[in-house]
């Protein structure tokens, strides 16, 4: 029974680690997309010669 339980909070311990880092990556790739966000909509909010040819081109 003892070996039972052993294997068994094993499970649980390696469940709650994945719940962890699968949260700490959702986590990160958010805050990585507004950053990049925050960075590309003050960029093409400039208005200048070469960011106005880079906004078209893109387009």
């Amino acid at each position: 029974m003892e070996d039972t339980s052993t294997k068994w909070k094993d499970f649980e311990l390696s469940v709650e680690l994945h719940k962890f880092y699968v949260d700490f990556i959702v986590k990160l790739n958010f805050f990585y997309y507004a950053i990049t966000g925050a960075i590309l909509s003050f960029h093409f909010a400039k208005d200048s010669p070469e960011v106005s040819g880079l906004r078209y081109y893109c387009q």
